[in-house]
Formats: C-alpha cells, sequence, structure tokens
C-alpha cells in the first residue's frame, strides 16, 4: 500500500512536480520507442519489397516457359449437348462432336407400400448391399423404408437409394447405382459384373417379381459418341483423351461442334503479369526514397532502382527491342520530373507482333543464350541474389532490422526499470521532504507559542 503526501506541509504539488521530473527523464525512453517503430516500419517496407520482387521473379520465370505461349482456349458451339473444359496445352483444332446415347445408371425400384400400414411382418428380415447386412426397422412401412435408404447411403458406395412417393399414402423405394455404364449394372449376390450387388429378404422388400427379377427402372447404358466420325464408347458422360486436353461433358444426343484455338489473350495475361510487378516494385522504390521520404537516399534501393532499368535494357538490342513488342520504360516521357521508371504494355502492338512472328518473341523472353539472353530469364537469374532466403540481399536486411528491434526492445526495458526507480526515488524523497518540513513547521508552533506566552507573562 502506498500514500500520497503531496504538498500537506510545503503547499507545493509535488506530484505535479514528480509528474514534470519523469518526462525529462523519459526523453531519451521516447526516442528509443521512436526508433524502434522506425525500423519496423523500414523492416516492414522490406518485407513488402522482398513479396513484390519474389512476385516480378514468379512472373519472369513464367514466361521462360515455351508453352507458356501455346496456350488455348476451347469452345462448344452448341453447349446443350456438350460442354467442354480444357487445359492451356490442348492441341489445337476442330472437331465435330455427335453425341448418339449418353450413360445411365441401372435403376431399380419395389413395389409400392402403403406408408403408414403395420410393417411387423419384416420384422427380423434384412437387406444386404457390398457385403453389409442391414437390418429392417420401424412400426410402419413407411418408417421401414426411411431407415434403410439412410442406412444403404452410410453405408454403400456403389448403391444411392431413395423414398419416392408414388401415390396417395404410398412410398417406392428406389435404388440407383452410383457409377453409370452397362458395366455398374445392379445384380444379387453372386451374379458376375463390377455393380452393385444385393442381398437378403429382397422379396419381403417386392424389389423382385416373383420370377426373381429386379425390378429394372431404367437399364445401365454406356454413352456412344463421335469424334470426327471416330466412335467411342464410354461408361461415363465426361469423356476424356478423345481429344488431347480437352474433357467432353456429354448433356443430351445431338451434334456439336468443338474448336480448340491457341488463345493469345492468355500469353498477353502472362506478360501483363510481369509488366505490373515489374511496376509496383519500381513504384515501391521511388514512392518511399524521393525528397522528403521515409528511405530518402537508401543505397541499396539507389542500386535496385537502377538495375531494374539495366534488367530491362539487358537482352541483345536492348529497350529498342522490347518496344518492338509494346515494351517501353516512360514511354512518350522526355523531362526527368516527368519520368517514373514504370513500364507501359501496348497489347495490340504485342499480339500483332506475336501473331506475325511468335517464335521472335518467345525468344525475347526466354531465349539462354549468352549475350542474346530473353528479358525474361535476365530478369529470373538477377533477382536470385535479391531474393534468395538463403543470404538474399532484401532478407539479409529483414533480418538486420531483427537484431536492431531486438536491442532497442531490451534497451527500453532496462530503462524502464530505471525509470521505475527514479519514480520511487522521487517520491520517497519529496515525502521525506514534507515531513521535515511538517516537523518543522510543529517545531516553529510549539516555539511560537512560548513566545507568546512569555510575552503575556511579562504584561
Amino acid at each position: 500500500m502506498s500514500f500520497s503526501f503531496s504538498g500537506i506541509a510545503s503547499g507545493i504539488n509535488t506530484d505535479s512536480m514528480i509528474e514534470q521530473l519523469l518526462k525529462l527523464e523519459r526523453v531519451p525512453y521516447n526516442k528509443l520507442e521512436t526508433k524502434k517503430k522506425d525500423a519496423q516500419d523500414f523492416q516492414q517496407y522490406f518485407r513488402t519489397m522482398n513479396t513484390k520482387l519474389n512476385a516480378l521473379k514468379t512472373a519472369a520465370s513464367e514466361l521462360m516457359k515455351s508453352n507458356n505461349f501455346q496456350l488455348t482456349s476451347v469452345k462448344s458451339s452448341d453447349e446443350s449437348i456438350v460442354r467442354i473444359s480444357g487445359a492451356d496445352s490442348a492441341i489445337t483444332g476442330n472437331y465435330s462432336v455427335e453425341v448418339g446415347k449418353l450413360a445411365k445408371a441401372h435403376v431399380i425400384k419395389s413395389e409400392a407400400f402403403q406408408s403408414d400400414a403395420d410393417a411387423s411382418s419384416l420384422t427380423g428380415k434384412t437387406f444386404e448391399v457390398d457385403g453389409e447386412s442391414i437390418k429392417l426397422e420401424g412400426k410402419t412401412y413407411g418408417e421401414v423404408l426411411e431407415n434403410l435408404k439412410n442406412e444403404i447411403n452410410r453405408k454403400s458406395d456403389t448403391l444411392n437409394a431413395s423414398v419416392v412417393d408414388t401415390g396417395k399414402g404410398e412410398k417406392t423405394l428406389v435404388l440407383t447405382s452410383a457409377k453409370t455404364g452397362k458395366d455398374f449394372t445392379i445384380g444379387k449376390q453372386g451374379d458376375a459384373g463390377d455393380g452393385p450387388k444385393i442381398g437378403g429378404d429382397l422379396a419381403a422388400l417386392k424389389l423382385v417379381d416373383s420370377g426373381d427379377n429386379l425390378g429394372t427402372v431404367q437399364d445401365a447404358q454406356d454413352a456412344e459418341v463421335k469424334v470426327n466420325g471416330l466412335a467411342i464408347t464410354s461408361a461415363s458422360n465426361e469423356v476424356k483423351g478423345v481429344i488431347e486436353g480437352v474433357t467432353l461433358n456429354l448433356q443430351k444426343a445431338g451434334t456439336s461442334m468443338v474448336s480448340v484455338a491457341q488463345d493469345t489473350e492468355k500469353v498477353v495475361a502472362k506478360v501483363k503479369a510481369m509488366v505490373t510487378a515489374f511496376n509496383e516494385v519500381r513504384n515501391l522504390i521511388r514512392n518511399n526514397t524521393g525528397k522528403g521520404q521515409i528511405l530518402q537516399g537508401d543505397a541499396m534501393l539507389r542500386q535496385l532502382d537502377g538495375e531494374l532499368t539495366d534488367w530491362m535494357s539487358g537482352m541483345k538490342g536492348g529497350q529498342g527491342v522490347l518496344a518492338e513488342i509494346g515494351i517501353e520504360i516512360d514511354k512518350g516521357k522526355s523531362s526527368g520530373e516527368e519520368m517514373t521508371g514504370e513500364i507501359t504494355f501496348d497489347e495490340k502492338k504485342f499480339k500483332e507482333m506475336f501473331d506475325k512472328n511468335p517464335e521472335k518473341v518467345i525468344a525475347m523472353f526466354n531465349q539462354e543464350k549468352p549475350g542474346s539472353e530473353g528479358v525474361a530469364v535476365i530478369l529470373d537469374k538477377s533477382l536470385q541474389s535479391w531474393t534468395s532466403k538463403a543470404n538474399g540481399i532484401i532478407d539479409s536486411r529483414v533480418k538486420g532490422y531483427d537484431s536492431e528491434i531486438s536491442f532497442i526492445t531490451k534497451s527500453m526495458e532496462d530503462m524502464e526499470v530505471r525509470l521505475q526507480n527514479k519514480e520511487k526515488q522521487l517520491k520517497a524523497q519529496f515525502v521525506a521532504m514534507e515531513v521535515a518540513l511538517s516537523k518543522l513547521q510543529n517545531e516553529q508552533s510549539w516555539m511560537t507559542s512560548q513566545l507568546n506566552s512569555l510575552t503575556a507573562s511579562k504584561k
């Protein structure tokens, strides 16, 4: 427990005086606090720079891959007949797809049961699927069918069950094979084939007729399709491998034209990603190193800024060659005040050049011949020393701030202890002063009263 004797004897606001003295003592601490925040801000800046440099390196490495300049798009003339999806590497061409039949699953059903009728006759009976035995439970047929449906769907991977209202108060159990195709037909235990096998008291569930035949609603069926006249059968309506890199999703019978064409827009997007990443790095440098900015004059960033320009000019022919495909630094800017170092990308010009001479364009990015390296190769190689997680320039800078921040934090903790001790010392000194003054004031009062007594007695 602590007590405050602020000004009891002196009349001075000692708490306020202590507060002002401590503010003076805290000035070095506040400077450390500011220094720590600056170091944290700088560290976060370089972490962001590292992220953006890695994004630029990734974008450049994408343009080193020849297959990224051979990207394709696929299209169906009638998606109500066949829908398509394709990999970027699909083989270009036009294909006539004629769907004759769709693949179908085998569907069987029971006869209708009166839902609320007593089902005691099913007590003790079972249904079997995929080696699993399911006990029939429920007071009414409706309850039995619902419970059986839930258990089949829980235990079986080859069979799907549902209960359908087929008339007033009537319910029917419907079983559907989990896969399409004639080789996945529902059969009774002991039958051949890969489809689901069912057994148990099938007659009690009215799943077979008097001849022990399953009540088929829909026969299993393979899909039949012709691609450019080549006949194909498939157990699934998802047909792969007929057109390389393309998946056909059959919807209904009919004919549709499927086209696989080179997609220049996808190539443009890859180049645009590199341009955007380059500009983000450039802006992050120049927006924070200009006059009055937090990193004004930073030598490392000045070096990186200069190298960015060197890298874009490093390929044989430099920026003049890149201008042929619409990539230019500070296009149309002549004065230093106007120049930002950003790249502009003329997509129309790029597409025209790519359509005219794709091999030349590709070489501008991914050629690895010494002395004639493409710009993507130059960027990828040059950025390695900046972005390496082991000993990259930026990562080393970030780790350097870790040490600085740790040192400042320890200094602040030590200083905080000293400030707390100083506060205790000041409070103790002022308390002692107040006690001493109070004692003196008491003695003064006693002496004054004695003098007054002497004076009064003489009168």
